[in-house]
């Protein structure tokens, strides 16, 4: 932010040369992970907000300035990077096994250069203003399971609930001696 103040008085100046220059670099990153021998959730959420404001300004007030030249120029460059990983890795029992990530950049930026006052300038007036954003998202989610059987999902369950069965035979036998 460069400016001349309000209450600031510039009478027969020379060239006045205001310059705001701003260069702003925002990283997010959030990594999330699970790991479990039965069901597994794991997220990971990124959000970024970035505001910045660039201005180069000549402020409203009472007196006139008079200068040979003004010249005012506001000059942002910004980057935003915001990266979201979610991982999960289940084992063989697993049901469920899910990884979500989200990433969220929002860059909210004003560059501006102003003469908010009566001037006489001699010479040459010049009001300018630059601004160059980037921004860069990304979200990546996974999520792993034990290794294959070989067999379909359908075959896969029936083995399972074979198993469950005769686990469930061999507890009434015990409980019935």
């Amino acid at each position: 932010w460069a400016a001349v103040e309000t209450g600031a008085v510039l009478a027969n100046a020379g060239a006045v040369t205001i310059d705001a220059v701003s260069a702003n670099t925002v990283t997010t990153t959030a990594t999330g992970g699970a790991t479990s021998s039965s069901d597994g959730v794991s997220f990971g959420i990124a959000i970024a907000v970035a505001n910045h404001d660039t201005i180069a300004e000549v402020r409203d007030g009472m007196a006139t300035i008079t200068a040979a030249s003004l010249a005012a120029h506001a000059d942002h460059t910004g980057a935003a990077t915001t990266t979201a990983t979610g991982a999960t890795q289940v084992g063989a029992n697993a049901t469920l096994g899910l990884g979500i990530s989200l990433a969220l950049a929002s860059a909210n930026d004003t560059t501006t250069a102003l003469l908010d006052r009566a001037a006489v300038i001699g010479g040459g007036l010049a009001l300018s203003s630059t601004s160059r954003q980037s921004s860069t998202t990304s979200a990546t989610a996974g999520a792993q399971g034990a290794a294959s059987t070989g067999s379909n999902p359908n075959q896969a369950a029936a083995t399972n609930q074979g198993f469950a069965n005769s686990q469930d035979r061999k507890s009434t036998r015990l409980n019935s001696s």
